[in-house]
């Protein structure tokens, strides 16, 4: 399972302090918590670009992916349409991966719109009515909020669907909250830490559990 930022500040001060955590230490976990965050992000960024390029910007890694099964969808009267709220901004990624996917959860479907499809900024316009039996989606980046074309209010308001989305940073999750990075890059990040704090002190294998 993947470590919490929490875990990542602890293990990267009983490092620095030889496995032992002590009150009068020089190096607060609040500093440590903004390396981690920093550092993390640039990791990230790179490996996930990276990655991107060997798979042709169509794929991503799903470690990198944050997965919620519980945003509820909600009516706006002024817009007249359905729409959902992001419980964290997306990166902006090549072919708009940030948002990996947006689906009803199973048995909140209709027969004849089972599927949710985005669609590209600018093309609203030019899709025809019914978006070929699906139900088409919009980001608006301002608000980060998704608006839902062709979905009608008695059926979908108050439902529930689950989105996929990489983090446009981690600064964004709960300190308690597993981190969207593979395993490799949960070492870099506390070997790179590290370095940025003078390298870790004298370690004891004991201690550091």
């Amino acid at each position: 399972m993947a470590a919490t930022l929490n875990q990542l500040v602890e293990l990267i001060l009983k490092r620095k302090y030889g496995g032992q955590l002590t009150p009068d230490q020089f190096i607060t976990e609040q500093q440590v918590e903004l390396h981690v965050l920093q550092v993390a992000d640039k990791l990230i960024r790179y490996d996930l670009f990276e990655k991107m390029k060997l798979t042709g910007d169509k794929e991503i890694d799903p470690a990198y992916l944050l997965t919620y099964d519980d945003i509820v969808i909600q009516w706006d009267d002024r817009r007249d349409t359905c729409f959902l709220m992001l419980p964290v901004k997306p990166a902006s990624l090549i072919n708009d991966l940030g948002i990996f996917s947006i689906r009803p959860l199973k048995g909140q479907t209709t027969a004849n719109r089972t599927e949710f499809r985005r669609i590209p900024n600018g093309m609203y316009s030019l899709l025809p009515e019914g978006f070929e039996g699906y139900i088409g989606w919009i980001y608006q980046d301002s608000t980060n909020r998704i608006d839902l074309m062709y979905a009608e209010r008695a059926i979908w308001e108050g439902k529930e669907v689950m989105a996929q989305l990489v983090p446009s940073s981690v600064s964004q999750l709960d300190g308690d909250a597993a981190l969207p990075i593979p395993s490799h890059l949960e070492d870099a990040i506390v070997r790179d830490v590290l370095t940025l704090l003078g390298g870790p002190g004298e370690f004891d294998s004991v201690n550091d559990k």
